[in-house]
């Protein structure tokens, strides 16, 4: 992790806080950290995985980079909560893009990672990663940004009608994925049908 704490400490595109021992450090600086994009690969930390990485992702929004990009490595890392994967052996520049499309709610796969997903599929659209949760406890804002998300809008566009700024309907965003257990557009959609939500709106 040492090449990619120098590239993020330089990158002008993010911001370094800081870099952390172990996951059990970061209980001991949660008001420090809470809402960082972490950089982590659960697999050098000792912490049974997937385990380590389901506990981090309920506060944080994050990245694995790691030596082991196969298969089934990178399913369970989406099916605990991580929203991007990448090789150890990416470019600086790639790691910035990874990092802020993570830290916007986005889902960032690196072009190894996604080759060898590719493979698993037979070049088929790739599937959920997780079953979407019936039931799910989103609140009244939340089934609202759903439903739009649902519907095509942008983040933009979801924010101008709702009267919120870009980030909040992110950060929105973001939690109801995690909610729902659903990391793509499509995922998303068949939530708020399973839901009700689009017959419920014009």
């Amino acid at each position: 992790m040492l090449g990619a704490i120098g590239i993020l400490r330089s990158a002008s595109g993010c911001r370094f806080i800081g870099s952390l021992g172990g996951i059990d450090e970061l209980t001991e600086n949660q008001e420090e950290s809470d809402g960082c994009v972490l950089v982590v690969d659960p697999y050098l930390d000792g912490v049974p995985f997937p385990d380590a990485l389901s506990e981090v992702t309920k506060r944080h929004p994050v990245l694995v980079m790691s030596a082991r990009t196969g298969h089934q490595n990178v399913r369970r890392a989406l099916q605990s909560g991580a929203h991007g994967y990448v090789s150890k052996d990416i470019d600086s520049s790639t790691l910035v893009t990874a990092v802020q499309a993570v830290g916007i709610g986005g889902v960032y796969l690196g072009l190894s990672v996604a080759d060898v997903l590719m493979q698993e599929w037979g070049g088929a659209p790739p599937p959920d990663f997780g079953e979407p949760l019936k039931g799910t406890d989103l609140t009244p804002r939340e089934q609202d940004v759903l439903t739009m998300v649902a519907r095509g809008l942008t983040h933009k566009q979801i924010g101008t009608r709702l009267t919120l700024s870009k980030a909040t309907v992110d950060t929105y965003v973001h939690r109801i994925r995690q909610k729902v257990g659903a990391f793509n557009k499509a995922g998303l959609t068949r939530v708020a049908m399973d839901m009700g939500l689009l017959s419920n709106h014009s």
